[in-house]
């Protein structure tokens, strides 16, 4: 008998997790990026709020040098 057992971890993390929100808290926050465009009525007050500026004057590119890895 060998012990070829292994484990493996896959983490998939960037600057999408500086965001740290999701709707309804559901789901993969990597799809938020294009979510905060795509659903501006649920996400721009969340934006406005955090940052201080919705799109086009404050986007995901804003965000990204929020991710300290």
């Amino acid at each position: 008998m060998v012990d070829d057992g292994k484990v493996g971890i896959f983490i998939h993390w960037g600057p999408y997790s500086a965001i740290g929100y999701r709707k309804n808290g559901r789901s993969y926050s990597e799809h938020v990026p294009k979510l905060i465009y795509e659903d501006a009525k649920h996400y721009y007050p969340y934006v406005k709020e955090r940052w201080g500026s919705t799109p086009p004057d404050f986007g995901y590119k804003d965000i990204i040098p929020e991710f300290k890895a």
